[in-house]
């Protein structure tokens, strides 16, 4: 989960709770079979392969268009997902389709805010606990606004959704599936490169290929930036401080 992006890296949950007849799918019985030894000593009334919780009413929340987000972070990095993802043990998730609320969320006003609550556990990095967003004051303000506020947030979602779109499409031409890479990986940047960076990281590439995806990924780069600046003079405005006082630690 990243900022305004989620890099699905084609990792699935098996969730094989009660009402799941786990015959119907002979290639995940056959995974789990494995793993039968450890599974029956922590089972109780429930079959050995099945969840030792009944479904949690929480899940439903999965299954619908929310705002996720990672626990750790050397930014605010919240997204809308609209693909009912599942969220494991390292991600949260608040469960509104609300855009107002995601554009505030990434923010440089929150980020500012949050630096000053919440401690650093290394290099940087902050924990999006509930107990610090919690306290998140979120200035309550007319519709046209908010409704101005949250077309900014889908707009800029939609630019980055379509840079990883061609940023995926790049990775696959050098070689790279994205479930095989991670957002660690510079080529997933090609907007940052220069010729002599991707030759160096994809020997035997056409560099055209690279000099394309470069261009085009920074002309998306160029639009998002232009957004969020507008949505974070926004949302300086709503709070009533300066710009340049939310950005001294973004």
């Amino acid at each position: 989960m990243r900022r305004y992006e989620i890099h699905w890296r084609q990792r699935y949950v098996l969730y094989v709770h009660h009402d799941v007849r786990v015959s119907k799918y002979p290639a995940i019985y056959s995974h789990l079979k494995s793993f039968r030894k450890g599974l029956e000593a922590r089972a109780n009334n429930q079959e050995w392969y099945e969840l030792q919780q009944p479904q949690a009413a929480y899940v439903n929340f999965f299954k619908t268009t929310k705002i996720v987000f990672p626990d750790i972070g050397k930014e605010t990095r919240f997204t809308m997902d609209t693909r009912g993802h599942y969220v494991e043990a390292t991600g949260f998730l608040i469960p509104l389709e609300d855009w107002y609320l995601l554009a505030l969320l990434n923010s440089s006003c929150v980020w500012w805010y949050l630096s000053q609550i919440v401690a650093e556990i290394r290099g940087g990095y902050m924990r999006f606990k509930s107990q610090y967003l919690k306290t998140l004051p979120v200035p309550d303000v007319p519709s046209d606004e908010r409704e101005t506020i949250a077309k900014l947030a889908k707009r800029t979602q939609a630019l980055h959704t379509d840079r990883c779109k061609r940023v995926e499409e790049f990775t696959r031409i050098v070689g790279i599936e994205p479930a095989e890479s991670s957002s660690r990986n510079p080529l997933e940047q090609p907007w940052k490169l220069t010729a002599d960076d991707f030759t160096r990281r994809a020997r035997n590439q056409p560099l055209k290929e690279f000099t394309d995806a470069r261009d085009e990924t920074y002309a998306l780069t160029e639009q998002i930036t232009k957004i969020e600046r507008e949505i974070d003079e926004r949302v300086a405005s709503l709070y009533g401080v300066p710009l340049e006082a939310s950005e001294k630690k973004n």
